[in-house]
């Protein structure tokens, strides 16, 4: 992201360019999707120097999304990132570069809403204040990537912004290998097997698995 007055700039990735405008730009700004598409009914929000269509506009040839000016509720958003006391987090590795924290389930990982501070940014604030100022985005400082809010599971965070980098381009070029354990219930036909439905978004933006 680059910002010049009143203007914020975002580059979208190759990997981003199947994804709805309103879905990329509230995960690259840290807030809803409801607000992001006041931006866009407002025109403020501008793709290669046009307006878009909607806000469900897929990002197939564009290369960059410019917002012409921050929202109030955007900016009430950003200074709501505070250090807060929260649960004791379960650090898993702790460098000079970066931080291994094991995310607990039902937590968001950083705010998507004003006035949100029971997440997970506000508990690394508390004892790493000095990632406030690493990354791309004040809503989410450190963050190199995310789960879900009712994922538990690994994550990593970037203590400086060359370490930011750094980690942010492994990911962008699938280095990094992911593993994911799921717990199903009910009654099973057959006691091992395969499933095999391909993950694809939504007509909401969110992924779903097709059978």
């Amino acid at each position: 992201m680059k910002n010049t007055k009143n203007t914020q700039i975002y580059q979208v990735p190759e990997e981003s360019r199947h994804e709805r405008l309103d879905v990329f730009l509230a995960q690259e700004m840290g807030i809803s999707r409801s607000k992001v598409q006041k931006l866009i009914e407002t025109g403020l929000v501008i793709l290669d120097g046009r307006e878009p269509k909607k806000s469900g506009e897929r990002l197939t040839s564009t290369k960059q999304v410019e917002v012409k000016e921050e929202d109030a509720s955007i900016k009430d958003a950003e200074n709501k990132i505070k250090a807060k006391k929260l649960p004791k987090l379960d650090i898993v590795a702790d460098t000079a570069d970066y931080i291994v924290v094991n995310k607990p389930s039902g937590i968001l990982v950083h705010p998507t809403q004003a006035g949100e501070t029971d997440t997970l940014v506000n508990m690394l604030l508390v004892k790493y204040p000095e990632i406030k100022k690493v990354g791309e985005a004040e809503v989410r400082p450190g963050i190199v990537h995310r789960l879900d809010k009712d994922a538990s599971g690994l994550l990593v965070i970037a203590r400086t912004q060359k370490s930011f980098e750094n980690l942010k381009k492994q990911f962008q070029d699938r280095e990094v290998d992911k593993i994911y354990s799921v717990l199903v219930y009910g009654n099973f036909v057959e006691d091992s097997g395969q499933i095999d439905f391909e993950i694809d978004r939504g007509g909401d933006g969110r992924m779903v698995s097709r059978p």
